[in-house]
């Protein structure tokens, strides 16, 4: 049994939308668990990628609005988390 995943053409935009945000503005991925083996710089990149993310209300996409949240359906944060 194949499962295939589709979206609505409201949520492949977004899906779209996403995809190239990413690719313009998230920092290289150092792969570690270890914070301590990452740099000043890399931290600091880090943190400006996730104020980014807060700024579009995509750090918490589907908190409400009023608490800085993104206010979007679940949807659309299931785009945000398989991105």
């Amino acid at each position: 049994m194949d499962f295939v995943v589709s979206f609505s053409p409201e949520i492949e935009a977004f899906r779209q939308e996403v995809s190239t945000w990413l690719d313009q503005n998230a920092p290289e991925i150092v792969e570690t668990s270890d914070p301590k083996d990452h740099t000043h710089q890399q931290h600091v990149d880090r943190d400006d990628f996730r104020r980014k993310l807060g700024s579009k209300g995509w750090l918490y996409p589907t908190g409400n609005t009023k608490y800085g949240g993104g206010g979007l359906t679940v949807e659309h944060a299931v785009v945000l988390s398989g991105t």
